[in-house]
Parts: C-alpha cells; structure tokens; sequence
C-alpha cells in the first residue's frame, strides 16, 4: 500500500471476472489493494493462483500463497492484505438454500477452514474451479447438479485437508462487539459521524474503541470512515446521474473541500476526472 492511501485503498483490481448460476457466484480477480475489513451473509470458498497475502479471518492470520484454499463463514469479520497482486477464484454459497447435501457440508463450519494444496491437488482443485465456471457460462443439461456436485468436491478437498495454523484470535466477546461498532458506522457513516457517538452507542470510552478499533481493524476510525464515504461517492459518481458536489455532502462530507482531497488521496483521481472516466 502507498504511504499516502492509509489503510484503505480504493483503486479497482486490475481485472475481475463474475458469473452467477443456480443461486452460487464465481468471481474471479486479481487483487492489487489490501481490501478493509468486512463481512457477509454466506460462505465464500476461495483458491489462490497466485501472488502473496494475508487473510485476515476473526483476528486470525492466514498466510497465502498459490495453492491456498480456504473457507469463509457467514458473518466472519475479515479483511485482505495483498503483499503481491493475488489472482484469486470466489465462490459465494448462500447459507440457505442449498441442496441438503450441500448444505449439510456447508454447516459443519462454523469456524474458517484452510489448507495449503501441493501437486496433483492444486491442479485438481483449480480444475473444478475452472468447471464450475465454464458450466455457469452455458449451463447445459443437469447443469445445476454439476456445479452443486463439483462445490461439493472442493469442499471435500478442503475437509481433508483443513490443517489450520493461526496466531491467537481475538476473544469472541472483543469480535462481537466489533462487530456491532462496524453495524454502526456502516448504518451512519453518510451522517456527521464521530468517535464519541460510535463509542457511546456500544458502551465504550473513545480511547478504549480507538485503541481497539486499530488493533483489531488494522487501520484508525478517521480512515475507515473516510474510506466508506469514498466508496460511495465513488459508486455515485459511476452512476452519472449525481454532481460531485452532491456526491460529496450525499457520502457524508462536512465539506467539498475535504472530499475533494480525501478522494484524490484514496483514489488516485479527482472526482471530476473519474466521474468522466465512467461515463465514456
């Protein structure tokens, strides 16, 4: 990351690839940026071509390298730091809805999994990747249960496999209640928003949040803040229907020339310049 970015970078990946089918989304990107913590509603099984990282996963460290493979849980706070640009495949999996048997596998985690591949189950797994994604390309006779049934083998691959190597996590209590502060600023963040109020609405002293806030996020409350009203700004921008002046006070800017800035900084570009560089 560069000196100037922080701790959240907001520049795209260089490239990225999706395609949805029967209720699963393969994503595939090459990641150049750390990417801030975060959290989602369903599982993501993901496998490392290449590059160099680490994933963060309820306060647990997860070196990666090619060959990596591993689980995300559903609400599993985590965040990504790319020490080199990582070519990585992404299946989402919701938590419901599944086929029993699917759903079966998918419920004995409650817990991330993790496993470092070796040769010929490397090639293997990147091979079912690579299936599921042509399937959902041009789905084809009995191409639902093909899919389901080849998430089902890299599931079983990592099962085998899961030899989890971790520093200390977090206590549960500690994520839980970080958990809760980030519900907050994700529902407050376009308001004037500030240490005090978030501390307050969990029942923290400003400096005790801070101070975990850094600890555990990897990054200081100002710059998380400032980093969610640029995404936004960012996504309304893209949109082409919205001026920068109203993309700024609508994400939670006091002032134009604070967003100006903070979005040059974080983006690489003025405003201006990327609202134009969307639009044509």
């Amino acid at each position: 990351m560069t000196a100037t970015a922080a701790c959240i970078t907001l520049h795209h990946p260089l490239n990225q690839e999706s395609v949805a089918c029967c209720q699963l989304l393969l994503q595939r990107c090459l990641i150049r940026d750390d990417v801030p913590l975060h959290w989602h509603t369903y599982y993501e099984l993901e496998l490392v071509l290449d590059g160099a990282g680490v994933q963060w996963i309820n306060g647990r460290q997860l070196p990666l390298g090619a060959g990596s493979l591993y689980l995300m849980t559903p609400e599993g706070l985590h965040r990504l730091q790319a020490r080199q640009p990582m070519d990585i495949l992404s299946l989402k999996l919701p938590a419901s809805g599944l086929p029993s048997y699917l759903q079966g596998m998918l419920g004995q985690y409650s817990q991330p999994a993790f496993c470092q591949l070796e040769s010929p189950a490397w090639e293997e797994c990147r091979s079912d990747f690579m299936r599921i994604y042509r399937e959902m390309q041009q789905p084809g006779l009995d191409g639902d249960a093909c899919i389901y049934s080849l998430a089902a083998l890299l599931l079983c691959a990592l099962r085998r496999r899961d030899a989890l190597h971790t520093t200390a996590p977090v206590p549960d209590h500690a994520l839980m209640r970080m958990q809760t502060v980030m519900e907050y600023i994700q529902a407050h963040f376009r308001e004037p928003l500030t240490l005090a109020d978030t501390a307050r609405s969990v029942g923290l002293t400003p400096n005790y949040l801070s101070a975990r806030f850094t600890q555990v996020i990897g990054c200081g409350f100002s710059a998380y803040v400032a980093g969610l009203r640029v995404e936004y700004a960012r996504q309304l921008l893209a949109q082409g229907n919205v001026s920068v002046t109203e993309a700024a006070f609508e994400s939670g800017f006091g002032s134009l020339s604070h967003f100006l800035r903070t979005f040059k900084r974080l983006c690489g570009v003025s405003p201006g310049a990327y609202r134009r560089g969307t639009l044509f």
